[in-house]
């Protein structure tokens, strides 16, 4: 049946236009039939890196339902988040800051200071509603006047993001919205270690073209510098017809090939993104679809197996690298009939102020700027005002850690010395430290970090 599912889905995929691409510069202007005041649903999927979605790209089919929507919408290949985990990055994209311009960066914050958005759009007179999966996201709760909704694992099996949706659709459902405009904001958790063995879509990415084509590299220390041991996948717990394909593990009973873990996170990355077509299928049954704001976005990426450490983030990885804060951001505005891909460099703190641009509404002392012009393509940027920045305070410690994008080059430094100077045109996976060899780039880039942050750099 599931066969059956995906043949129907890559047709309507293959039959869809196809979106407009290259820079929003190189188009003319889009002019929108805007809604007045419509339904917003902004949903964020925990740990999900741009690269790892076919909708960019990538080989495995982990992302349908996003590519269905993709024609019409907006859809930003490169947007960046500002922190490499979950609470300063959910905290940023609420109250449009940079996350060394709040509080939100240690583990045990339970209060913040400041505006988010659900508070923006009550004033409006929008319900505000949030559905989540990561308790870490509970210190914002507060800020949703109607309803927040915590989807936990039952039974040992972790079904949150199903629940979740099932959560988000019976609300819906329940309420007469003719007269009433909600503002949903959803957290999916699925991409995020540990990985569910009896996923539907992990057997096919196992021992797939891309699998066998990969270089295997072993984990051989991550049972105790990951998570010790938790989430590993072990030979009795996961299906036959896995264990068939891969053979059994060389030692410990659970498998080190990294490869293995990169097929179980692509397909939860699968697993997520079929939740998203539940949702969106359930928005045009009730024809809630054409006229809302639907934003899709990630907190932050993952470190599969491209840096140290191996599937990891925040205080478990090293270093603010593309994989750990290269995000989807996926907008459709009301009644929008046509899609544009969008190569200029955005970040995840201007979502904010585009929504309350879009109604009309004036906000201050934020650092997003409304991607509004961006995609109106009115030639009203000013990309020197947009520093494309990611922060990340050591949990518990005093090292700061901070990048920025600029020119093509990324730089990424901290108050301990490091500093790493990357050409992401022609190294995109960040293999290649240039800071020895241009000085001179690194010194102005660390004095636009120092400058923008407030923070002393070695």
């Amino acid at each position: 049946m599931r066969i059956a599912v995906n043949l129907i889905v890559a047709l309507i995929i293959a039959a869809a236009p196809a979106c407009e691409r290259g820079s929003s510069n190189s188009q003319g202007p889009y002019v929108f039939n805007k809604e007045e005041q419509p339904h917003i649903f902004f949903i964020v999927v925990d740990t999900l890196r741009s690269d790892h979605l076919s909708i960019h790209g990538y080989a495995r089919a982990t992302s349908p339902n996003l590519e269905s929507i993709a024609p019409k919408s907006m859809v930003f290949l490169n947007a960046i988040s500002p922190a490499p985990w979950t609470l300063p990055s959910f905290a940023s994209i609420l109250l449009s800051k940079h996350a060394f311009n709040h509080e939100m960066n240690d583990r045990n914050g339970s209060a913040f200071t400041g505006k988010i958005l659900p508070e923006y759009l009550a004033e409006k007179g929008y319900l505000t509603v949030s559905v989540q999966t990561n308790a870490f996201v509970e210190p914002l709760h507060n800020g949703f006047s109607d309803k927040y909704m915590y989807a936990s694992a039952e039974n040992g099996i972790d079904t949150r993001d199903a629940t979740a949706m099932d959560q988000a659709i019976e609300w819906l459902d329940s309420h007469d919205l003719s007269n009433q405009k909600t503002f949903m904001f959803i957290g999916l958790l699925a991409p995020h270690w540990p990985y569910d063995a009896n996923n539907d879509f992990f057997p096919d990415y196992v021992g797939d073209e891309i699998f066998i084509s990969a270089p295997e590299r072993l984990m051989s220390d991550f049972g105790e510098s990951g998570d010790g041991g938790m989430g590993l996948l072990y030979y009795n717990r996961i299906p036959y017809g896995i264990r068939e394909i891969l053979g059994s593990p060389a030692s410990g009973g659970y498998y080190t090939d990294a490869r293995v873990y990169t097929a179980a996170y692509d397909a939860e990355i699968n697993n997520a993104d079929c939740q998203i077509g539940r949702f969106i299928e359930f928005l045009k049954e009730k024809k809630l679809y054409d006229k809302a704001m639907l934003i899709i976005t990630a907190d932050h990426g993952e470190n599969n197996a491209d840096h140290e450490k191996y599937f990891a983030h925040g205080g478990q990885s090293n270093g603010l690298y593309n994989s750990l804060v290269h995000v989807p951001l996926i907008i459709k505005l009301p009644n929008q009939d046509r899609g544009r891909e969008i190569t200029e460099y955005v970040r995840s703190v201007d979502i904010m102020p585009t929504v309350l641009d879009y109604l009309g509404m004036a906000v201050e002392g934020v650092d997003g700027k409304s991607l509004m012009p961006i995609m109106e393509n009115t030639g009203e940027v000013n990309y020197e005002d947009r520093p494309v920045l990611s922060y990340y305070k050591q949990v518990g410690g005093a090292t700061k850690e901070l990048s920025i994008i600029k020119s093509g080059y990324k730089l990424i430094a901290d108050t301990e010395g490091k500093a790493e100077l990357y050409d992401l045109s022609r190294d995109p996976g960040e293999t290649s430290n240039l800071a020895a060899a241009n000085p001179a780039m690194v010194e102005e880039l660390k004095a636009e970090l120092v400058a923008q942050s407030g923070i002393g750099l070695e």
